[in-house]
């Protein structure tokens, strides 16, 4: 595996783990964002229009319910009864 080879699969490792994380609450759609341009900007003819809308759809449903996160029992764990 030369250099360059494994430069890129630690940088897909790390989007995966950065993904990951985003959908137990670790990480934001952010840290998904730049995860994903680390990897698009190292990769030869990859479009910048397609970062973004990869970014949108890692973001998940919660981004677009405005944000509100639930526990498991349904609620939205902020504290207040």
């Amino acid at each position: 595996m030369t250099r360059s080879d494994i430069h890129r699969d630690a940088m897909l490792r790390r989007l995966g783990v950065t993904y990951y994380e985003s959908l137990y609450g670790k990480a934001t759609a952010a840290d998904v964002s730049r995860a994903l341009d680390s990897v698009a900007g190292h990769t030869p003819g990859h479009s910048g229009e397609r970062a973004a809308t990869a970014a949108s759809v890692t973001a998940g449903p919660h981004a677009a319910a405005g944000g509100s996160s639930t526990t498991g029992d349904g609620t939205t764990g902020s504290g207040m009864s």
